[in-house]
């Protein structure tokens, strides 16, 4: 694993994130990670982990529907982005994921699902957590390099 690789994975509903998240506890969450929606309700409460407590909303020129990110490194560059002139999500996450796979993590936000962005605290948990995501996502896991500014 690279310092900077992160693992995504779709998923249906707040219960199935949280669900992960508890099972991967807060040493192999690590401390840079978001959860990306479109949705109007709220993850369910008590909330165990510190990526489900602080939402911050993005605009995009072209989106039809306001994205919600979870706050910290990753709004804050998503909010950059559009800012910049990223006409919507899937130009917004170019350079962290390919073109083709920021279009369909757009087209699943817009359909209401909510994308998991996760990095591993350490690198030994890389494994642990790519497995977990992939059973208990229905949908897509993918990897990705970005770079924050932590």
């Amino acid at each position: 694993m690279k310092p900077s690789q992160f693992v995504i994975a779709v998923f249906d509903d707040w219960n199935a994130v949280e669900g992960l998240l508890a099972s991967l506890g807060a040493d192999k969450i690590g401390r840079f990670g978001a959860v990306l929606h479109t949705r109007t309700d709220q993850p369910p409460m008590p909330v165990e982990s510190w990526l489900l407590q602080n939402m911050t909303e993005l605009h995009f020129a072209a989106s039809r529907r306001r994205v919600r990110c979870t706050a910290g490194s990753f709004a804050a560059q998503l909010a950059m982005r559009s800012a910049g002139g990223a006409r919507d999500l899937a130009h917004a996450l170019r350079g962290w994921v390919s073109a083709e796979q920021a279009k369909m993590l757009q087209w699943h936000v817009e359909s209401g699902r909510l994308v998991l962005w996760l990095q591993p605290s350490r690198l030994e948990d890389f494994d642990t957590v790519c497995a977990r995501m992939v059973q208990a996502s229905p949908h897509v896991v993918e990897l990705s390099d970005a770079q924050f500014n932590h």
